[in-house]
């Protein structure tokens, strides 16, 4: 059986409240057990990448792409047609800063980090990182949330209704009140990836050109930008659902017993990280990693604190 000491003061993220929501034996594997895959998914590292573009250029980097590029080549990952990703990932972090680069958006903060108490539960700490803060051309304040996806972001897609209930938006409007920013806002700055591919007969120059067209002939089906509120009682409702989270997550801990979501086991981006060590029966040894994985140094490697 694979077990998890429960811990005196538990340090919940969105992501693992997500992962453990969405499947209680994943979560013992990634957050328990703290095992990680050895090569980073293609979506995560594109995302984090894109990500490393878009500090760049809140720094005032005149060219975030070479910044984004950088990151690329430095994540744990290994694909097929890396030289089209390498491609489509400069290309976007070039047209973004084409896109927004003008905006009036100042950004009093990037790459913020919180830790709070849930006030509504003892022995738990709310953490997470917020990717910006800004002040609007209006002078409000918002809390920035930047998103890459492969979807249809237009007005009646799925993507902007879900955020209606969206629950990291939740954690970061909480950690924005305890913090005192007075964040009227959250603005949801999303990028869609490409969604023309290199053609056989194409170099990667003659691609770039082709998807810097296409881009600049079709901005808004590539760079959408919407403002996502909350009200005091959404607030309420979210208070109330982590605290049910993290009583289910305590039982488990105390219990012993991690079930498996079997409907989480293949998803939009492929096969759960852990698929192969639930199917085949094997169980990681205490304190070791099965092959094609590591040990986490840090339960949130994401977070420097």
């Amino acid at each position: 059986m694979i077990t998890a000491a429960e811990p005196k003061i538990l340090r919940l993220t969105h992501s693992m409240m997500a992962c453990f929501q969405a499947c209680p034996r994943k979560c013992l594997l990634r957050y328990g057990c703290r095992l990680r895959r050895d090569r980073e998914s293609m979506p995560l590292a594109w995302g984090k990448a894109f990500h490393a573009g878009l500090d760049a250029m809140k720094r005032g980097e005149t060219n975030p792409a070479d910044a984004a590029l950088a990151a690329w080549d430095e994540s744990r990952i290994e694909v097929e047609d890396n030289l089209t990703q390498r491609t489509g990932l400069y290309v976007m972090a070039q047209m973004y800063a084409w896109r927004y680069g003008s905006d009036a958006i100042a950004y009093d903060a990037s790459e913020y980090e919180f830790s709070i108490l849930f006030k509504r539960m003892a022995g738990v700490t709310l953490a997470g990182k917020i990717d910006g803060t800004a002040t609007l051309p209006d002078g409000r304040k918002a809390i920035v949330e930047h998103k890459t996806c492969g979807v249809d972001l237009g007005s009646d897609s799925d993507y902007w209704q879900r955020l209606r209930i969206d629950s990291q938006i939740n954690m970061y409007y909480l950690a924005a009140q305890r913090a005192g920013t007075n964040a009227a806002t959250v603005l949801y700055d999303v990028t869609r990836k490409p969604t023309i591919r290199i053609k056989q007969t194409e170099t990667p120059d003659d691609y770039a050109k082709r998807l810097s067209e296409d881009v600049q002939a079709n901005p808004d089906k590539y760079f959408v930008r919407r403002e996502i509120t909350r009200l005091a009682g959404d607030m309420d409702e979210f208070v109330e659902q982590l605290a049910q989270v993290v009583k289910m997550y305590r039982l488990c801990a105390r219990w012993k017993q991690w079930p498996q979501n079997t409907s989480s086991c293949v998803g939009m981006f492929g096969r759960c990280e852990f698929f192969d060590l639930c199917t085949t029966g094997a169980i990681p040894e205490p304190g070791g990693a099965p092959d094609g994985y590591r040990i986490a140094e840090k339960l949130h490697e994401e977070l420097l604190l």
